[in-house]
C-alpha cells in the first residue's frame, strides 16, 4: 500500500486588524498568558482538529466537533483512506502571523529579545519575490 505524500486541501485565510497606534491591535491577536489572544486560540483549535482528524479517519461520513468552535465532514478524507492504493499518514497545517508597522514586517511566532536598552524587540523581516511570480516573507517562522 503507498503512502499519498502529499495531498493539499489549500484553505487560505486572512486576519486583518487596523487601527490607531496602542488601540490593542496586536494585544488581540496575540492576547496575554491569562486571557490568549485570537492567534493561540486558533492554534489550539487547530491542533485539537488535527489530532481528531487522525483518531476518527476510519469513520467515513463523520462530521466532527471541536471545542464547540468547528465541524468537520470527514467526507473527503475518508475518499483518500479509502482509495485501495493510498494510506493517510499524516495531517499538516501551516500558520505564519505578521505584523506590519511603519512599513516593516515582524514574525509575530518569533520570540522577541531583549535589546541592550532592556527593551523587547523582533527583527525586521523582508518580502521577497520567488519563482512564478510568488511573493513569501524571507526568514519567517511556520508552525506545523
Amino acid at each position: 500500500m503507498n503512502t499519498l505524500s502529499k495531498l493539499s486541501i489549500d484553505k487560505s485565510g486572512l486576519l486583518f486588524t487596523y487601527g490607531v497606534t496602542n488601540a490593542g491591535k496586536t494585544h488581540t491577536i496575540i492576547g496575554a498568558k491569562d486571557n490568549p489572544g485570537i492567534l493561540p486560540r486558533a492554534i489550539h483549535l487547530f491542533l485539537n482538529a488535527k489530532q481528531m482528524i487522525m483518531e476518527n479517519i476510519d469513520n467515513p461520513n463523520q462530521t466532527i466537533n471541536i471545542d464547540g468552535m468547528l465541524e468537520l465532514n470527514l467526507e473527503k478524507i475518508s475518499t483518500i483512506q479509502n482509495h485501495p492504493e493510498y494510506k493517510l499518514s499524516s495531517v499538516n497545517l501551516a500558520v505564519e502571523s505578521y505584523e506590519i508597522y511603519n512599513e516593516d514586517i515582524y514574525d509575530l511566532l518569533c520570540e522577541p529579545k531583549k535589546d541592550k536598552g532592556g527593551a523587547y524587540t523582533r527583527q525586521k523581516l523582508q518580502m521577497k519575490e520567488g519563482e512564478n511570480r510568488k511573493v513569501f516573507i524571507k526568514g519567517n517562522i511556520s508552525l506545523f
